[in-house]
């Protein structure tokens, strides 16, 4: 496999069963995220839908979009399900990449590094990255809420941001 493809050896998170699901191979929608140090989001499955206006990526719970045509009503406790893909700045190194979810709608999170969740995977040398996830209202994520999804790379004392995006849960 070329340095555009990811060896996923290890995922682990505070949930080995909700920590991201990295792809061996890009997606289809890896062509739409086309600019260095950005981090897009996509429906994962079909209890999601994505809408996008401008720079705000929407996603949505399917029964949440059904339920404002009048059929369902969204479960909360019902998971949003993300693909993302995240196309680097610079390849990583071989080792371990981590993935910090920030809540945007808490000024002081990303000051203080307050996670919503943290998860790291051990990769071989890649310049892209993609994932499926499970963002879960039990593991912190709310409706009405915007995340900051960042991919790190520890190299030495350093903390080297790779990508990063925000999303907004609805």
């Amino acid at each position: 496999m070329g340095a555009a493809y990811l060896l996923l050896l290890t995922v682990f998170g505070s949930d080995p069963n909700q920590g991201p699901k990295l792809l061996a191979t890009p997606p289809p929608e890896a062509a739409q995220c086309t600019r260095p140090g950005t981090v897009c989001f996509f429906s994962g499955g079909a209890a999601t839908a994505r809408s996008a206006v401008g720079s705000v990526t929407t996603l949505s719970r399917g029964a949440q979009m059904a339920a404002q045509g009048g059929a369902a009503k969204a479960r909360s406790g019902q998971p949003w399900e993300v693909l993302f893909v995240a196309r680097l700045k610079r390849e990583t190194t071989p080792g371990s990449v981590l993935f910090l979810v920030y809540d945007l709608t808490d000024p002081e999170a990303i000051k203080q590094r307050e996670v919503t969740e943290i998860w790291y995977a051990k990769i071989a040398p890649a310049k892209l990255l993609a994932a499926r996830v499970r963002f879960d209202p039990d593991a912190g994520f709310n409706a009405g809420r915007s995340y900051l999804l960042r991919v790190v790379q520890l190299l030495g004392k350093r903390e080297v941001v790779l990508a990063e995006g925000a999303v907004k849960l609805e």
